[in-house]
């Protein structure tokens, strides 16, 4: 996945030059590029590397270059995906509420059932959170919906109403301390086993206050975002990171508020009619379809995945926004004119470049060395490099 995110960024380094002085080189992903729908629901990335999305035609992986796609003939029973969680140990879930609720496990490349269906719930519900735990090693599901309440499966499923959580709406579900924590429109409310508890909301400045959304940091804090300030607890200690939120100019509880703090300390906050970047320490946000690169106006996810790039979903495909933080190399820079379509390391900072016609050794002090593999005027003989790989010894082969 390393030599393959390499690849992407190669291909599209260009684009930042196009852009201008922006934070992040946007890409844009859409069924030109294999995916197959421009709607998407969730996206996830399991250890191997690969990136998940669930969209209203399946789930698709994406491993930097291509997609495979998985549907009704892969094991879904419905064809809309709308949410995608991993255990512990790295295993992928996936579910669906296009009419019942199914939640299937992805194994031998095929999707089988994992649990069975909850049982009296309303037809059509909407959900609008899922998220799995541990407990005693074993993974506890659970599942938020907007007006019935909180459903989590412990070795049989178990409901928490709406009258016992003394709230009318769940618009947000997280994990937090390995506890469910649900955001509703009566403050933050604390699931553990079966016991329903309010105290995390008195660490916020307004208990019961409508929660907007939720997500769980990777030091182990909770963002939390309602309709008027930004802040995040950390071992059960608030902190305000924005106390006037005047950006978010309309909210429709059938819309799921979506937020994420990334590894730049840059805050997203929207839904699917708004989104707003909001740079380190500025509570001002900037509409995302502001940025060069970008025509999403709304967001149905978002998700950091391990090399830091961010990724946006939406009902006009995904958008990958790649940190700009590096060094770009051209023609003006003594590069061939000629498509880089593979990369490997030969040494510490020494890169073998495959092209369309031939190679370069790279080391980032020019005159680069380029070994042709098509001789001149041999135009309708082409070599193209698709793939490097190196062997233990550090041999590369292509």
């Amino acid at each position: 996945m390393k030599t393959q995110t390499l690849v992407l960024v190669a291909i599209f380094l260009f684009l930042c030059i196009l852009a201008g002085a922006q934070p992040y080189t946007i890409v844009s992903l859409t069924p030109e590029d294999g995916l197959p729908t421009l709607e998407i629901n969730d996206i996830t990335q399991t250890p191997d590397g690969r990136i998940w999305i669930a969209s209203r035609s399946g789930v698709s992986s994406y491993n930097g270059i291509q997609f495979t796609n998985y549907t009704l003939k892969d094991g879904f029973t419905y064809p809309v995906q709308s949410f995608l969680s991993l255990d512990k140990s790295g295993v992928l879930y996936s579910l669906a509420d296009d009419r019942n609720i199914t939640i299937t496990r992805f194994e031998n490349g095929r999707w089988t059932p994992a649990i069975p269906e909850p049982d009296s719930i309303p037809f059509l519900v909407l959900v609008t959170g899922f998220r799995i735990l541990e407990k005693n090693g074993n993974p506890v599901f659970g599942f938020s919906t907007l007006s019935h309440g909180f459903y989590y499966y412990d070795s049989v499923w178990n409901h928490i109403t709406n009258e016992k959580l003394k709230a009318e709406k769940i618009s947000a579900l997280e994990i937090y301390r390995n506890h469910f924590i649900l955001g509703t429109d009566k403050g933050l409310i604390e699931v553990a086993d079966d016991a329903v508890t309010h105290t995390i909301s008195k660490l916020l400045p307004k208990p019961e206050e409508q929660i907007y959304s939720l997500s769980a940091g990777k030091e182990g804090s909770l963002l939390v975002v309602t309709l008027t300030r930004i802040g995040k607890i950390t071992d059960n200690h608030y902190s305000p990171f924005c106390n006037t939120l005047a950006d978010i100019t309309s909210y429709n509880s059938f819309s799921r508020g979506i937020s994420l703090k990334n590894s730049f300390n840059d805050l997203f906050v929207g839904d699917e009619m708004q989104l707003f970047l909001y740079p380190e320490n500025q509570c001002k946000g900037i509409p995302f379809d502001n940025l060069r690169g970008s025509n999403a106006k709304g967001i149905t996810c978002i998700f950091e995945d391990k090399d830091q790039n961010t990724w946006i979903g939406s009902n006009r495909g995904i958008h990958v926004l790649y940190p700009s933080n590096f060094l770009t190399y051209n023609k003006d820079h003594g590069l061939k004119e000629d498509e880089i379509t593979a990369i490997e390391e030969l040494q510490p900072g020494v890169f073998v470049l495959g092209h369309n016609m031939g190679f370069t050794i790279f080391d980032g002090t020019p005159p680069y060395t380029y070994y042709p593999l098509t001789r001149e005027k041999e135009f309708t003989i082409h070599t193209r490099i698709q793939d490097m790989t190196k062997d233990e010894e550090g041999n590369i082969y292509f």
